[in-house]
C-alpha cells in the first residue's frame, strides 16, 4: 500500500512542475493527503499551506482549515 502511495506521490510531484497546475488547489490537497498517509504530517501540513496559497474557495479553505487542525492534534 505505502508504494502505491508514493507512486502517486511521485505522479503529483511532477505534476506540481508544471505552472498551469500548480495553481491548482486540488493538487496541493491530494498531495497533502497522500503524505498524511505515508505518516509525513509536517509535508502534509506544508501541502495543505501551499493550497490555500492558491486562494481556494470558501469550501476547500474550511476543508483545509480542519485538516491542518487534525494533523496538529
Amino acid at each position: 500500500m505505502a508504494e502505491g502511495l508514493a507512486a502517486g506521490l511521485a505522479l503529483l510531484d511532477k505534476a506540481t512542475a508544471d505552472q498551469r497546475l500548480a495553481s491548482w488547489p486540488q493538487l496541493h490537497i491530494a498531495r497533502a493527503e497522500l503524505l498524511g498517509r505515508l505518516g509525513r504530517r509536517t509535508d502534509a501540513a506544508s501541502a495543505y499551506r501551499a493550497a490555500l496559497d492558491q486562494a481556494p474557495g470558501r469550501p476547500e479553505r474550511d476543508f483545509i482549515g480542519h485538516r491542518i487542525r487534525e494533523l496538529a492534534g
